[in-house]
């Protein structure tokens, strides 16, 4: 908490996390609750997802190649902003949220992510797991 990356625009990781993650969690609600969400606001939050999972892919590569550390709460976040993002974007992928792409590569893209959305999951998983594994090798064996 005390590096450069802990906080952007003097404002600590933290606070952002909460903040967002909060409002998630009253999106969460109104859907569950039955809420019709119009596709703008379905727009925003995957905008806001997105902005997520860069900021987590940076925090990645800033953890494990520049500060040598894994922080167990930071690790759970990614975890998680992992998950809600491929769910956001494969249920805005299936209905449609940002329109139907009329070429066929792009039809062949998303009919391939609503029918595996497991996958991109496992597949954005594998490649934490691997980066993490792969850097800190050298303390994982001393486990063994």
């Amino acid at each position: 908490m005390e590096t450069p990356q802990s906080s952007m625009f003097g404002v600590p990781n933290s606070v952002y996390g909460l903040v967002a993650f909060g409002m998630l969690n009253m999106f969460s609600i109104v859907l569950m609750a039955g809420g019709v969400v119009r596709r703008w606001l379905w727009r925003l939050v995957q905008l806001g997802i997105t902005g997520a999972m860069a900021g987590v892919a940076y925090l990645i590569f800033e953890s494990a190649f520049r500060l040598h550390t894994i922080c167990p709460w930071c690790f759970g976040v990614w975890l998680t902003t992992i998950a809600m993002f491929w769910a956001v974007t494969v249920h805005n992928l299936r209905e449609g949220v940002f329109g139907y792409p009329h070429r066929r590569l792009g039809r062949h893209i998303i009919k391939r992510v609503e029918q595996c959305p497991g996958d991109l999951l496992a597949a954005g998983y594998v490649l934490v797991f691997s980066v993490l594994l792969i850097k800190f090798w050298y303390y994982w064996k001393t486990l063994l």
